[in-house]
C-alpha cells in the first residue's frame, strides 16, 4: 500500500517538474525567437521592415504567452490505484491484526511493575 501511495506522489511530482522545465522550454525558445527578430530588424532599418518587426514581435508575445498559460494550466491528477475486493479484504485483516497488537502493547505497558524506557 505504501509503494502505490508512494507511486502516486512521484507522478504528481513528475507532472509539477514537467510542467516547469515545459515553461523553461517556452521561455528560452520565445527568447531565441526574439533575439533572432532584433538581428534580422538590425540590418534591414526602413520603415515597412519596422512595422514587420513590431507585427511579429507581437505575435511571438501571444504565441508565448498562449503556450505559458498551457504550460501553468493544472494538469488532471492521476486516479488513485484501484484496489479490488480480495485485496481490499487482505488490507482489512492486516489492518485489524494491527490495531489488535498495537491495544494489547499499549496495556502490556501500562502493566505496573514494568518500566517505560
Amino acid at each position: 500500500m505504501t509503494t502505490q501511495r508512494d507511486e502516486f506522489l512521484m507522478q504528481a511530482w513528475k507532472q509539477q517538474v514537467d510542467g516547469c522545465l515545459r515553461t523553461i522550454d517556452t521561455l528560452v525558445q520565445a527568447a531565441t525567437k526574439l533575439r533572432e527578430l532584433q538581428l534580422e530588424a538590425a540590418a534591414n532599418a526602413d520603415a515597412e521592415k519596422c512595422a514587420a518587426y513590431w507585427r511579429r514581435f507581437y505575435e511571438l508575445g501571444a504565441q508565448m504567452q498562449a503556450r505559458l498559460a498551457q504550460c501553468m494550466a493544472p494538469a488532471p491528477a492521476p486516479a488513485a490505484p484501484a484496489v479490488d475486493e480480495s485485496k481490499q479484504a487482505v488490507l482489512s485483516v492486516i489492518d485489524q491484526a494491527y490495531k489488535q497488537w498495537l491495544e494489547t502493547a499499549q496495556r502490556l505497558y501500562k502493566l505496573p511493575g514494568i518500566p517505560v524506557s
